[in-house]
């Protein structure tokens, strides 16, 4: 989410869309970036879901990957980000 809204999130639960938004609408918003990930989950995931012993250290690993292969892409997707970016905030509680 970091990449995406290119800023720093101290928590999840802190992000919320502006606007009330149907689910229906909310679930659009999200359908117009997932697809920009899906092509790394395999090369990045892969031996998360292969491997049978999953240490922390090996977990870890392969999502620095999966986010690394994120934060390369940002330049070319820089306007879809963009455009969800501004359909959400983070609060400050």
């Amino acid at each position: 989410m970091e990449t995406i809204l290119n800023q720093k999130i101290g928590t999840l639960f802190n992000l919320r869309f502006c606007k009330e938004l149907s689910f229906e609408d909310a679930v659009q918003w999200w359908k117009s970036i997932i697809p920009l990930f899906i092509p790394f989950v395999h090369t990045a995931l892969e031996g998360i879901i292969t491997t049978k012993v999953k240490s922390p250290a090996h977990i870890s690993s392969c999502i620095e990957t999966f986010i690394s292969l994120v934060e390369l892409t940002r330049d070319a997707n820089k306007e879809q980000y963009n455009r969800f970016a501004e359909q959400v905030e983070l609060v400050k509680l």
